[in-house]
């Protein structure tokens, strides 16, 4: 009998090449000829409780496919750290050393993200985004992923989603940082939470109502200054539908590949948080990192019942929602622009669409039983929790949750087909 193995990851390449390179790792060893999701074991030391964003707790880390690790660990996220009724927290793990986790990533790296994915009751909305998002080429750094069966401190605590962390580095976004210079390379993220910590203009600068935090390790002291001055002018290009000026300030192919991607899952919180720029020395602005997906793919009540129909990212109707994303909603407006989109939807849809369900199929047909345990230990199918549209939260077995992303999936490249019609 032919031996299985799956490979799952997205995809790493340097931002200045304009492609990105598919690096798949093989994540699960085959045992008696079936597949087996990884152990993760994490103890703290003393058996100390992790309860801090901030805080890290010293810890040992091991998988049954990996030695014992030193490392720090804390909870992480935002709305999925202090959301009422929110009881299994995702973990930020920071390594004593710089080492290639389960293979995870083009190399070394010290920090790692473990995705609980609360609010999604298929376990596959940012999994299935990251795979749409291997399919477009122009978006430079996807993180790389697995799942594993977490027992913290002993007990088992449900499934998780291994991630590589958002942060820059030669394996991650790959920038090169220089304190002395203004006009260098910025990992920037949209985060509208900035100024509840922040220093304004020095830590973070608000552009047309969005504010942006410059994620660099070291910058100049001016940097902030600088990204508000270049964001300001980026947008003005925008609001005037200058294509000649936007396309000098913005790589567009990164831009058309990301708003497909926002849209497609109809991510309600693409002008909100999570959302991440490169500014290049001496060059243009990116959209890279693709993260944050829980909430999408119909997953958010504040965008209808579960509705898989409509334009949400770029259309003007949701310009006065909180989670609006300005500089891609004004874009849409550039006739420029939406023909780019269409065209290239119209030749990478079908394939995001495919690459999403075949890893959901997939996972399924190896792992259902592993995933389907998650909620035994949290027992919340079928139950009523905000912002779960009641469509969605009334499911009351796994598979359906599964079986209503895969139909929401269809629908949706539907839609965008129909809405996206070239003549």
């Amino acid at each position: 009998m032919a031996m299985l193995i799956l490979f799952f990851a997205g995809c790493n390449a340097v931002i200045d090449s304009g492609t990105a390179t598919t690096n798949r790792g093989n994540v699960q060893p085959p045992v008696n000829n079936k597949l087996k999701m990884t152990s993760l074991y994490l103890n703290t030391d003393d058996s100390a409780g992790i309860t801090s964003r901030t805080e890290y707790v010293k810890a040992t880390i091991s998988t049954d496919v990996e030695k014992e690790f030193r490392c720090d660990v804390r909870c992480r996220g935002n709305y999925s750290f202090i959301g009422v009724g929110i009881d299994k927290k995702s973990y930020r793990i920071r390594f004593e050393d710089k080492i290639n986790f389960l293979g995870i990533g083009k190399g070394k790296a010290r920090s790692y993200v473990l995705l609980a994915n609360w609010c999604d009751r298929s376990l596959l909305r940012n999994a299935a985004a990251f795979e749409m998002a291997t399919v477009l080429s122009s978006i430079s750094f996807v993180s790389e992923y697995t799942y594993v069966k977490l027992y913290l401190n002993g007990e088992y605590r449900g499934i998780y989603q291994l991630c590589e962390q958002s942060q820059t580095g030669k394996t991650r976004v790959n920038i090169t940082e220089d304190p002395e210079k203004i006009d260098a390379d910025y990992f920037i993220e949209l985060d509208c939470r900035a100024h509840k910590t922040m220093i304004p203009d020095s830590e973070y600068f608000v552009c047309d109502t969005k504010e942006y935090v410059i994620k660099n390790d070291e910058y100049h002291q001016d940097a902030a200054l600088f990204l508000k001055d270049y964001f300001n002018k980026v947008t003005l290009a925008i609001k005037e539908q200058d294509e000649e000026k936007i396309r000098s300030m913005i790589d567009l192919d990164s831009f058309v590949d990301m708003y497909i991607l926002q849209e497609y899952t109809r991510n309600i919180d693409v002008g909100w948080s999570s959302f991440f720029l490169v500014k290049k020395a001496g060059g243009k602005l990116y959209l890279t990192c693709p993260w944050d997906f829980d909430l999408a793919f119909g997953n958010d009540v504040e965008l209808g019942d579960g509705e898989s129909r409509g334009i949400y990212v770029g259309s003007n109707d949701y310009a006065e929602m909180l989670n609006s994303n300005p500089m891609l909603r004004k874009l849409m407006n550039c006739s420029f622009f939406s023909e780019l989109v269409k065209n290239r939807f119209n030749k990478v849809g079908k394939d995001m669409k495919n690459s999403a369900l075949k890893y959901i199929d997939t996972m399924i047909a190896s792992f259902e039983d592993e995933l389907a345990s998650n909620f035994l230990i949290w027992p919340v199918l079928g139950k009523k929790f905000y912002p779960i549209p009641p469509s969605i939260s009334s499911i009351n077995s796994y598979i359906g949750n599964v079986q209503q992303l895969k139909n929401w999936i269809e629908d949706r490249y539907v839609f965008l087909s129909e809405e996206w019609k070239i003549n």
